[in-house]
């Protein structure tokens, strides 16, 4: 299938995202179509529409196999169902389907037709495959018996704001993020009340914790913002079996022998856990520029082991160890490091660890400041024979 267009919202990765499309009326996204779809004759009869249905891609839920079970997360995360009894994203096509209120179509000039959606739950820049109109007399069921959803039908929590952290948001997004902290953005298995989550919406950070039916908002702060030069040039994804090569000959050239991880480790840490690595790929040339990886582990501090012994990776570990952030050096002084690092937080964060941790030696301790890490003393390490700083980064 053609990828026909996409759509461009304030949600910048999938935490906080409404589990469904209507849910928060005051989220607005607009629909870019790609160019060989720009004739504006396309939409030619839309306009009378209030409502269009999107299918779209799971873009960021990409797996190579399916399972033809899974666990609802509105069912605790623990019970299994049938995939096709379900929404899950984890599917053997990996297609969306969202029905959205159609505000307004404006042409322009460049771009072609442009359309305005309201109730999307959406992540930004998610390909769209194709758009057709909502008609209600075949749409709409309201007699249709709805199975175990009945009994999760998504409650809304009471929303404490101070005033004066949400006047940081533009008049116009207060509506939203006021809507999508109602619907409960954590994970349906995780009911902590001491733990502080967060989400990311229009620019900020906006940092919680719940307790009963009652969320309060602690801190809202401006995220860094994306290289938009570096997210055209490279594609950002887990690292291939096939790459663990490249890898190897990346830690060579970025690293002293005393301190490069060997071919052999380097390839074990591929086959045991590639969804720890996040790779940089030139669209160009197709090759890796620069790579993060690391293993989960449920311990608190870092030690050499984890350089050498890859068995000590545990999938459910609620800490990383970061293993190594390389970048070639035809690549660097781009923030091709940081945007690594930044969408390895990122991604990590949403995937529910704790805290990041990582050694460097002191010229490198004011990099990994600025990208959001807190210097904790000398290390244990002895790595190389060097003497190396602690850094940690706590995600929650």
């Amino acid at each position: 299938m053609k990828i026909i267009a996409r759509i461009h919202t304030d949600f910048p990765d999938k935490f906080g995202i409404p589990r469904q499309s209507g849910l928060v009326e005051g989220l607005e996204g607009k629909i870019i179509f790609e160019p060989e779809f720009r004739n504006p004759e396309a939409v030619r009869g839309l306009e009378v529409f209030s409502h269009i249905w999107l299918l779209w891609q799971f873009s960021e839920n990409k797996k190579e196999h399916w399972d033809a079970t899974v666990r609802p997360p509105r069912l605790g995360g623990n019970t299994r169902l049938g995939v096709f009894a379900t929404r899950s994203p984890f599917r053997p096509n990996d297609i969306g389907l969202s029905c959205v209120r159609l505000k307004g179509i404006k042409v322009d000039e460049r771009l072609g037709a442009v359309l305005t959606v309201q109730g999307a739950d959406l992540m930004d820049g998610t390909p769209i495959y194709d758009i057709k109109p909502y008609i209600p007399y075949t749409d709409s069921h309201p007699e249709a018996s709805e199975g175990y959803t009945r009994e999760t039908q998504i409650h809304e929590l009471r929303v404490e704001f101070p005033k004066e952290l949400l006047e940081r948001f533009p008049a116009e997004k207060r509506r939203a993020v006021l809507g999508i902290l109602a619907q409960d953005p954590r994970p349906a298995y995780i009911r902590d009340s001491q733990r502080i989550y967060g989400v990311s919406f229009a620019g900020f950070n906006v940092r919680f914790r719940v307790e009963e039916d009652v969320l309060t908002v602690c801190e809202v702060t401006e995220m860094q913002i994306p290289n938009q030069d570096i997210c055209e040039q490279f594609e950002f994804r887990n690292i291939r079996s096939e790459e663990g090569e490249q890898a190897a000959e990346i830690e060579r050239i970025c690293f002293p022998p005393n301190e490069a991880c060997s071919r052999e480790r380097m390839l074990e840490r591929v086959a045991k856990a590639p969804e720890l690595f996040l790779v940089a790929v030139d669209k160009c040339t197709g090759k890796i520029a620069g790579f993060l990886n690391g293993l989960s582990t449920d311990e608190d501090s870092f030690r050499d082991e984890f350089f050498t012994d890859a068995n000590l990776y545990n999938p459910d570990g609620k800490n990383i160890m970061l293993l190594g952030l390389d970048v070639l050096p035809e690549y660097r002084n781009r923030g091709l490091a940081r945007e690594l690092m930044r969408r390895y937080l990122q991604r990590e964060r949403e995937n529910g660890r704790r805290t990041i941790l990582l050694t460097c030696l002191q010229p490198k301790v004011e990099m990994y400041q600025k990208m959001g890490f807190r210097d904790e003393g000398i290390a244990n390490s002895v790595w190389g024979g060097s003497q190396w700083h602690e850094m940690s980064c706590v995600l929650e």
